[in-house]
């Protein structure tokens, strides 16, 4: 949670839950809803290109005055390259 110059709050959420990573970022104190703007189409159109109907991206405006956006991918364990240490992977929170 953080203070934006007295605007209003952000506040970012990540979980691990049914096979997938859901992220959760509202802000308030600031009237802007992007439901239907250009770029969260194209953002819901590369999802869909990478994981089909697994992931979602669903934004919603907080009341009094504020937004929320709700990100949820399939959680997938990237294949290690064997010998490349420098290809670590995090899961619930932690590298592995």
């Amino acid at each position: 949670v953080a203070e934006w110059h007295s605007l209003g709050t952000i506040r970012v959420r990540a979980a691990i839950a049914n096979q997938k990573i859901r992220f959760e970022l509202s802000q308030t104190g600031v009237d802007d809803a992007y439901a239907n703007d250009e770029r969260i189409l194209e953002i819901r159109e590369r999802l869909a290109a990478l994981y089909g109907g697994e992931a979602s991206l669903v934004m919603q405006r907080l009341e009094p005055n504020g937004t929320e956006a709700i990100l949820e991918i399939p959680h997938q364990r990237a294949p290690m390259a064997v010998g490349d240490p420098s290809r670590s992977q995090i899961t619930t929170g932690e590298v592995v």
